[in-house]
């Protein structure tokens, strides 16, 4: 039996850096920013560039290159869904601000669309809806329960199959 855990030429790192590695950048921080991003994944640079697009002058903060962390590691799944049913939001900020909350997470949908087209973004994205599965027929009517409380919630439609 081998002593090697990997198999020889394995790779800590995800194979797409090696075709699209960023670029590493060395330039002096300015003295002063009107806006600071902390974080460059996904989150951070649609915020730097919403806020750039409004004219703000915006500095981004990571302590790794942009992108390194956890958004070039995902799938390249979107979803516009919020665990909202069941996670004490109601609770904790009322019905009419939960409500509030989970439209805004459904607009998000719209608005990487409107980014992906405006930023002639190539990455065959396409709008295909959401499977969640149950593991066990107690889950399955859990997850019946909440289905209408989240389609009032997002105004999205749900189904169970």
């Amino acid at each position: 039996m081998s002593d090697q855990l990997f198999a020889p030429g394995f790779k800590s790192s995800p194979w797409w850096w090696e075709a699209a590695e960023p670029p590493q950048r060395d330039n002096a921080l300015p003295d002063k920013a009107a806006v600071v991003v902390v974080g460059g994944g996904y989150a951070g640079l649609s915020a730097a560039l919403t806020l750039r697009r409004l004219g703000q002058q915006v500095v981004v903060l990571d302590a790794e290159r942009i992108g390194w962390g956890a958004s070039s590691r995902n799938g390249g799944m979107v979803s516009g869904g919020l665990k909202v049913a069941g996670t004490g939001l109601e609770q904790a900020h009322g019905p009419e601000q939960a409500k509030q909350i989970a439209l805004a997470a459904a607009a998000s949908l719209p608005f990487i669309e409107e980014t992906i087209a405006r930023e002639e973004i190539d990455c065959d994205y396409i709008r295909c809806g959401r499977y969640a599965a149950a593991w066990s027929p107690g889950h399955y009517r859990a997850m019946a329960e909440k289905a209408p409380l989240l389609a009032e919630l997002t105004g999205l439609p749900t189904e169970m199959l």
